[in-house]
């Protein structure tokens, strides 16, 4: 299973991720690889906008009225926040929607988590 070309090394990195938590809870054959390659491609962008933010922080100034404005970085976290909140739910991200997927499936003993590792991927 791969995600969609348009994906960064890192968002194919995390597309892969989500993958494997997928297939350590058994629902491989119900993934929508367009869906998924949308929700790596959100977290990647949110991941490189914050990034960003953390090193140049969340406003700027604006030339005209000589005030703060947020800079465009914090726009993209904010815009790809709600993408990510519209995907995640589907492929069991966190524990109320690994819960709700794993009504469905048989019971599986598997003590390793792939998304350990994607929880502390940096962006470049």
């Amino acid at each position: 299973m791969t995600g969609q070309d348009y994906l960064s090394d890192q968002g194919k990195y995390i597309f892969k991720k989500i993958a494997e938590h997928l297939q350590r809870v058994g629902v491989t054959d119900r993934i929508n690889t367009y869906e998924l390659s949308m929700l790596a491609n959100s977290l990647d962008l949110y991941a490189t906008a914050a990034t960003l933010v953390k090193h140049k922080g969340f406003d700027q100034d604006n030339k005209r009225s000589g005030g703060k404005v947020i800079t465009p970085a914090y726009a993209i976290m904010k815009n790809e926040y709600q993408n990510i909140q519209k995907h995640a739910p589907k492929f069991g991200i966190n524990h109320v929607d690994m819960a709700k997927l794993a009504e469905s499936i048989p019971e599986k003993k598997d003590d390793s988590d792939p998304l350990t590792d994607l929880m502390t991927v940096s962006s470049t």
